[in-house]
């Protein structure tokens, strides 16, 4: 134990001193990593050779670059015109084919053209710019700490790589947009529309005397229709079938019947005896009918009224197939909040304001025609017989008629009424006419 405590303060003196020497040495170590470089900033020491600046870079392996593309600044408004131009309708162009239309198509595919240099000149100046950077890389300089990074740096900012991408989404969206353009359809009006309004004009035939035994035709009933003809500048047929006229007819004959060929046919028939004697017409009765003996201008009831003025500029579409006045209707109806003027341009009510006038007139009824004759042993006898049956007409000779208005005729001519904004007849095209 003496020993030991006479040993203690010796121990102690080692050991301070064994710890001042470890933090001396702790000391030296951490000056001499403060002085290691940062690798990524390295710096040449002191008196060797010295890094150059990006701009000197830039100077000796990229001077001999252009510095843009010329034309390149305009790329970014030709991607906006073809975006805007993509989502154009036929609508938003006039005329069919449309000018303006063909304007901007043929602008975009110069412009695409264009668009099309400046990334070709953009691709070789970057080949240029790439070859530079290589030439920079292994230049006796390269072996300078931090050397490859300028040169990698110098040419990350060169602009050609970003031209040529642009001009690529610019070219993309010049084909989109032409695309879109070279579908577009419109509908070109080549005839606009017309109205054929009848226009009648009043002929009276007045026929008081038969020509033959045939008789004369009266007219016992009178219809019609308010027709016009659409899309066209004539009636047709159709629309001539569909005018008011007489639509039933009625033959009256006026006969002075000889007896003496009547009374063989009769005895033959044995509508009378064989041997009778003093054969003779009794009686003709009459029959009242009522024809139509005139035509006259009535008061209109309806009238037709149409648009034939319009505000601004537009045009309506229709079918003149099928039913075209129902499509002129609709037609009408589609720009009623449009309409600046409307006409009456006939009447409906009564169609074309048109009234037939009758009269009753009294006629022979040769359907009951007495027959009396002489019989040898007793009294005279009598029967009525049809005498319009085929077989006594050969005894019919014609005699003067009463003064009987023959068939009303209304004659009609045509007045056309033209409207600018419906279109009779089109033709889908192309607006861009030159693709």
């Amino acid at each position: 134990m003496r020993h030991l405590r006479k040993s203690f303060p010796l121990t102690t003196a080692r050991l301070s001193l064994s710890l001042a020497i470890l933090l001396l040495a702790a000391c030296t170590a951490s000056v001499a990593l403060a002085q290691i470089p940062d690798p990524r900033q390295v710096r040449p020491p002191q008196g060797g050779p010295q890094l150059p600046s990006v701009q000197d870079i830039l100077n000796q392996f990229f001077g001999h670059l252009a510095p843009r593309i010329e034309g390149d600044d305009q790329l970014p408004n030709w991607l906006n015109e073809a975006r805007d131009l993509a989502n154009k309708t036929a609508s938003n162009f006039e005329g069919c084919p449309s000018d303006a239309a063909q304007g901007f198509y043929n602008g975009l595919k110069n412009k695409r053209e264009r668009a099309i240099g400046i990334r070709d000149a953009a691709e070789r100046e970057n080949s240029r710019a790439e070859s530079a950077e290589r030439d920079c890389q292994h230049s006796p300089g390269a072996n300078i700490p931090g050397y490859a990074a300028l040169c990698r740096t110098a040419y990350n900012g060169l602009p050609f790589r970003g031209i040529k991408d642009t001009a690529n989404s610019v070219i993309g969206a010049i084909d989109y947009a032409l695309a879109v353009l070279r579908g577009l359809r419109c509908v070109r009006c080549t005839g606009n529309g017309s109205l054929a309004i009848t226009v009648p004009t009043l002929e009276k035939w007045e026929l008081t005397r038969p020509s033959s035994a045939q008789g004369l035709e009266v007219c016992t009933r009178w219809e019609g229709n308010f027709s016009y003809s659409v899309g066209t500048e004539g009636l047709s047929a159709q629309i001539q079938n569909a005018l008011p006229r007489c639509t039933r007819k009625q033959r009256i004959n006026f006969c002075d019947w000889d007896i003496t060929l009547l009374v063989p046919e009769l005895k033959r028939l044995n509508i009378v005896p064989p041997n009778a004697g003093s054969v003779r017409i009794e009686s003709i009765p009459t029959k009242r009918i009522e024809v139509i003996t005139g035509l006259r201008q009535d008061n209109c009831r309806e009238q037709l009224r149409l648009c034939t003025r319009v505000a601004g500029s537009m045009t309506v579409p229709f079918d003149t197939g099928g039913d075209p006045v129902n499509s002129l209707r609709s037609a009408m109806a589609s720009i009623e909040a449009h309409c600046q003027e409307q006409t009456s341009v006939a009447c409906t009510d009564p169609p074309f304001g048109l009234t037939p006038v009758t009269s009753t007139i009294d006629v022979p009824d040769y359907s009951r025609v007495r027959i009396s004759w002489e019989t040898p042993c007793g009294p005279s006898a009598a029967i009525e017989v049809d005498l319009t049956q085929q077989n006594f007409h050969f005894a019919c000779k014609a005699t003067c008629a009463p003064p009987i208005p023959g068939l009303p005729v209304a004659k009609f001519g045509q007045r056309v009424i033209r409207f600018p904004f419906i279109c009779a007849n089109s033709q889908t095209l192309n607006v861009v006419e030159k693709q």
